[in-house]
């Protein structure tokens, strides 16, 4: 386990948490997410909405797409 993930107490949170906040503005797609992490898409999609419940990330609505990006105010 790497330091961020031993910091933040899950391995998915802490590779949701570096693709998103990895100075990229980018938008991200629920599976892409799951794929450039290597995470189960359900894993990702429940630290997701821990994430946005703090309002760590933004979701936004695309049909039916869920896309995050980091919410630049934290």
């Amino acid at each position: 386990m790497n330091a961020l993930a031993t910091l933040m107490g899950s391995r998915v949170r802490s590779e949701v948490v570096r693709l998103l906040f990895a100075g990229k503005d980018e938008e991200l797609h629920v599976r892409e997410i799951a794929r450039r992490c290597g995470c189960n898409e359900r894993a990702v999609r429940q630290e997701l909405a821990k994430l946005a419940a703090l309002e760590l990330v933004a979701p936004r609505r695309d049909g039916k797409r869920l896309y995050y990006a980091a919410s630049r105010e934290h």
